[in-house]
């Protein structure tokens, strides 16, 4: 049964994010659960590695904005990937609580995280006689979008403001996780996300929907989150490599659908360079990299998730037999 509604405001004492911050371990960058902690206590403390991560990179926000950025929303969306794996264990009204106060913490970093990849995606963007105009015009009116979003420390404040709405998620996080759970939930937590992951690929193969495939990219890096948790119990797997791979590769995707829909958001701005040549080229590109990936995909969504979630659990089964995975601490 999931804990009540309304948590402490404090952590309970000897959990993970109890500490004082000056005590601290480092954030980490990948989600990570430590095989020798009872499981409620590894997932709190893999919640807080990447919460931590998250709060480090805010604090450089001066210093280094797009990387900052780039790490900091990152980090949240390991952390959601996390909370959407223990939904059924949280319970719906504190998982939805939770997501929204993760949602709420990088919202309005947005703007600023938009702006950077349009910028960097459009300056790399390869100048040819019928497309450079309308690129140099388009890059020139993403620069300014840019500069006016990094402005008078409009982003370090929504970093602030987002790195201490995370303080108390772990702690939260931990106390509403049942007792006694085990590893055997995790795999049936694992199958349910194959199987939203393979809802949406299948939903996305068939419609022409840019949200629909936005919405199996989510998935997927939702799924590739998930195996990266398990990663100390199953070592390495073919599965998570290609699900790192495609995440990739469908972002590559997801910008190019950005960059277009930039250039007929400011198509009037841009009449004076001809822009219909680069639409027309970027729709092409968008177009056969998507059938690309549904077709190279298939070996992921082409199986039932109770057959996905196997593989990955005969991998827990090889490292334990091995001796690779220590028993959890009473």
């Amino acid at each position: 049964m999931a804990a009540p509604a309304t948590p402490p405001s404090k952590p309970t004492s000897g959990s993970p994010a109890s500490a004082g911050a000056s005590q601290r371990a480092p954030g980490t960058k990948r989600l990570e659960l430590d095989p020798s902690l009872p499981l409620s206590q590894g997932l709190e403390k893999a919640m807080e590695g990447v919460t931590r991560y998250a709060q480090e990179w805010a604090a450089k926000a001066n210093e280094d904005p797009e990387p900052a950025v780039h790490n900091f929303r990152k980090s949240i969306r390991r952390a959601r990937a996390l909370l959407k794996l223990m939904r059924d264990q949280l319970g719906r009204p504190r998982y939805e609580e939770l997501v929204e106060d993760l949602r709420g913490a990088m919202r309005e970093t947005s703007a600023a995280r938009d702006a950077d990849v349009m910028v960097r995606l459009v300056a790399a963007y390869p100048r040819k006689p019928k497309t450079a105009a309308a690129l140099d015009a388009l890059q020139a009116l993403l620069e300014e979008q840019r500069r006016a979003v990094h402005s008078k420390g409009r982003l370090a404040r929504a970093l602030a403001e987002g790195a201490e709405s995370l303080e108390e998620i772990p702690a939260r996080f931990g106390q509403s996780l049942p007792e006694g759970m085990h590893r055997g939930g995790l795999f049936a937590s694992l199958e349910a996300g194959h199987r939203r992951a393979r809802k949406a690929y299948r939903k996305a193969q068939g419609g022409e929907s840019d949200d629909d495939f936005h919405d199996w990219r989510k998935r997927v890096k939702e799924l590739r989150y998930q195996l990266e948790l398990l990663l100390p119990l199953t070592g390495k797997t073919k599965e998570h490599g290609r699900l790192a791979e495609l995440a990739e590769e469908l972002g590559a995707i997801t910008d190019l659908v950005v960059m277009r829909d930039c250039v007929l958001a400011h198509r009037e701005r841009l009449e004076e360079t001809q822009p219909a040549p680069l639409l027309k080229k970027l729709e092409k590109k968008i177009d056969k990299q998507q059938r690309l990936r549904y077709a190279e995909a298939e070996d992921l969504f082409g199986l039932k998730p109770r057959v996905f979630a196997r593989r990955i659990l005969a991998g827990v089964e090889r490292a334990s037999a091995s001796g690779r995975i220590l028993s959890p601490k009473e």
